[in-house]
């Protein structure tokens, strides 16, 4: 019989948007996503933080971009 599973989670973004400030253009953006709660376990604060610098570290990765 064919069937359906669902699974709630929670799933948090984390955007970053560099602009030039006399053209107020976006010259660099980057997203990060993961599950911080729930599913993942992370319900100790200090975990928590700990996941977030990391996400942060690998959206920051790309910055500054190479020049083409």
């Amino acid at each position: 019989m064919p069937g359906t599973t669902v699974r709630e989670y929670d799933e948090s973004s984390l955007t970053i948007d560099v602009a030039d400030a006399r053209s107020k253009k976006v010259v660099w953006h980057s997203v990060g996503s993961d599950r911080l709660r729930g599913a993942s376990g992370m319900r100790d604060p200090a975990k928590l933080q700990e996941r977030v610098f990391q996400v942060v570290d690998e959206v920051l990765a790309g910055f500054p971009p190479q020049r083409k």
